[in-house]
């Protein structure tokens, strides 16, 4: 077991600054918020946890061939984004907060994540080009958690059962709600879109958008 637990952490950031690591072979750890790591080619997973509280994470040009694996953050002090992606590439981003705190993420730039696994309550903005960003997100978290979109989300697809689901700005080109989501409550803002509805189960739709 000693063992294992310095390759799961791989290489640590404990402290704020701002980091560029070049390529890294295995996992890397941040623990602390006030985190910029750039130009980075990461060969494992990224792991963004607990001690970085509610303060912020900034990750530019970063490339993750495994996971990014948010179980820390949550709503930023500075009324940011907790964790921002800019010019960010990989395959997964898992969003699992631990101490159950409200996440927010930011897409911009040509960041391109193939998708997005959602277990805790979290809000996503992205804001980049079209065909970019976070590509597929799934809602799979305990019963009642919560989902807040805004910006160019492409495909969104609710896997949790009484889930709360606002799109509270921007456009939504397709929202389902699978049939192991019942009484799922989707509240669509003024300034908001959803292109493709659809419903396999029994939901409660609202909001002037």
């Amino acid at each position: 077991l000693a063992g294992m637990v310095p390759r799961l952490v791989g290489m640590p950031i404990p402290a704020p600054g701002d980091y560029a690591l070049g390529g890294v072979f295995g996992n890397v750890t941040v623990s602390s918020d006030g985190v910029t790591l750039r130009d980075s080619i990461i060969s494992g997973d990224l792991y963004i946890t607990g001690g970085v509280g509610l303060g912020g994470v900034r990750l530019e040009n970063v490339t993750v061939l495994g996971r990014i694996i948010a179980s820390g953050a949550g709503e930023s002090e500075a009324g940011t984004a907790s964790i921002l992606l800019r010019n960010v590439v990989a395959d997964q981003l898992l969003v699992d907060n631990l101490q159950n705190s409200f996440v927010t993420v930011q897409a911009a730039g040509i960041t391109e994540i193939g998708e997005t696994l959602v277990r805790t309550s979290a809000y996503l903005e992205d804001n980049t080009p079209e065909g970019m960003g976070l590509k597929k997100i799934s809602l799979e978290g305990e019963l009642g958690t919560r989902l807040d979109l805004a910006g160019r989300i492409e495909e969104v697809t609710v896997r949790t059962p009484n889930a709360q689901v606002q799109v509270a700005k921007g456009t939504v080109n397709k929202l389902t709600v699978d049939e192991s989501a019942p009484d799922t409550a989707i509240t669509i803002a003024r300034n908001a879109e959803v292109k493709e509805l659809n419903l396999d189960v029994a939901s409660y739709v609202s909001g002037d958008g």
